[in-house]
């Protein structure tokens, strides 16, 4: 008889709680539907937290002043927070760095020592390295080079053909042109440097097509040293 009164007991028990749990869970159910805008923005946060923790994607870094310098290029690693987001250059370009195909390597080797010798012409000194200190050339010149940016094309093994080093060279004493004056020694500069850069290229057997020179008649051994 006891045993019955205990299971009798036992189960009003368990009905009660049953009861109590069904009332407790739907009174949860409607306070959270009363506030779903704030539920939600409640787990927005927390994700966001989480991926704030995880990500540095919300860093902020300073833009680049390099172009306003006069550089016409940036290599991908040296962007600041590019390495700090996780980037890695490919297989590809890592072995294309260190294991260039030889006949670019010969052509780099030709190009190097053109530019070496044209740095020692005495009137190479306006373009040794980009312009400074003058307000408005950026605005005349559209697309500034000088011998440092040819440099650091060439160790990274930029120019493909002989055209596109003939190009930057171009650039630079047609920019020099297109600035000065031509009864200004700047202009003068250009013209000799271009002469013996023409002659350089020749001595190493690299094509210089439709290419009139402003100066023909400088003499290369006369301009080769300081």
């Amino acid at each position: 008889m006891r045993i019955r009164m205990l299971c009798i007991v036992c189960c009003v028990l368990y009905i009660v709680c049953c009861v109590l749990c069904t009332v407790f869970a739907f009174r949860c159910y409607v306070v959270c539907c009363q506030d779903i805008p704030g539920m939600i923005r409640r787990q927005r946060d927390v994700v966001t937290d989480k991926i704030d923790q995880l990500s540095t994607s919300r860093s902020v870094h300073g833009g680049l002043t390099c172009f306003r310098e006069g550089k016409r290029s940036v290599n991908i690693e040296d962007i600041p927070g590019v390495l700090a987001a996780g980037w890695k250059p490919s297989a590809k370009e890592c072995r294309a760095s260190l294991d260039p195909s030889p006949p670019l390597t010969e052509l780099t080797a030709k190009l190097s020592a053109v530019m070496k010798l044209l740095k020692k012409c005495k009137d190479a000194w306006p373009f040794l390295a980009p312009v400074t200190g003058v307000d408005d050339y950026y605005v005349v010149i559209k697309e500034p080079m000088d011998f440092s940016t040819v440099e650091e094309r060439l160790r990274v093994f930029f120019y493909k053909t002989p055209d596109m080093f003939v190009h930057d060279i171009k650039l630079v004493v047609n920019n020099c042109r297109k600035y000065n004056d031509s009864a200004s020694d700047y202009y003068g500069c250009a013209n000799t440097v271009e002469a013996l850069f023409l002659q350089l290229m020749q001595k190493q057997d690299l094509p210089v097509k439709d290419y009139k020179p402003k100066l023909v008649d400088a003499a290369m051994d006369g301009n080769s040293s300081r």
